[in-house]
């Protein structure tokens, strides 16, 4: 499996924290808000519903990372609690308190890319 140079204008940077660590072709957002009911005693029916705090799952497809800053794409695990910044298509989004749940990557001779990783965020700002 070959891959192709991503062009630039339809590629998003990738920041972690304030360095910028690579280009990025496409990510998908999710976001959960979990939520609690609220139960008159001994009925069974809820009252109402207590809004929780909103995660946000990204899953970042075809990360290519510069090797010069990250060398082994693995070790993106030990990041704990960073921003990711994505810049791309006119906008910027940022995401804060993030932990990576999983990364995929693809070994081929002459290059290394992350095919998928997976994370949530606690927080989420866009801007044009």
């Amino acid at each position: 499996m070959s891959y192709e140079a991503i062009p630039l204008p339809k590629a998003y940077t990738v920041k972690l924290g304030s360095t910028r660590v690579g280009m990025l072709q496409s990510f998908r957002e999710q976001t959960e808000c979990k939520t609690s009911a609220v139960r008159a005693v001994g009925e069974n029916k809820a009252s109402r519903w207590i809004p929780g705090a909103l995660t946000y799952r990204v899953k970042l497809n075809r990360l290519l990372l510069d090797t010069n800053i990250i060398e082994d794409p693995l070790l993106l695990h030990d990041l704990h609690a960073f921003s990711l910044t994505l810049t791309g298509c006119g906008r910027t989004v940022v995401y804060t308190g993030c932990e990576f749940t999983s990364i995929t990557r693809c070994c081929q001779s002459g290059g290394d890319v992350v095919e998928e990783a997976e994370l949530v965020a606690a927080g989420r700002t866009e801007s044009t």
